[in-house]
């Protein structure tokens, strides 16, 4: 129930981050659920939202900090790359700023390196596939 109070939700674009408020548990709970139905709506992965612990705000009301994932940091990267070269398939991969470039001759060969990521347990980001031909 959103009726009758202040819940907020505001977005810092130089940090990348949403800030939630809310008048109680309920509230804010709502607020997460609204939020991740419209992003899955867009095609947003739930993952590309990092919740951290709420917190109180004035006058008993409660703020959570919402990280937007975007890119892959290092670890995500050699995580990507050692799977990819664990599987044995003929690519090549590079890293190109907050990506990486997969390169094959054979398409169906880049499915699978595609398959592979998708079905791994130790990824825990969305993760985009764009084909450039």
């Amino acid at each position: 129930d959103l009726k009758g109070g202040t819940n907020t939700i505001e977005l810092n674009e130089k940090e990348n981050t949403l800030t939630i408020t809310a008048m109680s548990e309920m509230s804010l709970r709502s607020l997460k659920e609204i939020l991740i139905q419209n992003a899955l709506k867009k095609d947003i992965s739930s993952q590309a939202f990092e919740f951290k612990e709420s917190e109180k705000a004035f006058s008993g009301h409660l703020r959570v900090t919402v990280v937007l994932v975007q890119g892959l940091d290092k670890e995500n990267v050699k995580i990507i790359n050692s799977i990819i070269k664990e599987s044995n398939l003929k690519v090549k991969t590079a890293q190109q700023d907050d990506q990486i470039r997969v390169v094959s001759k054979d398409i169906d060969t880049l499915q699978q390196a595609i398959n592979l990521l998708r079905s791994s347990d130790k990824i825990t980001i969305p993760l985009q596939f764009n084909n450039f031909r």
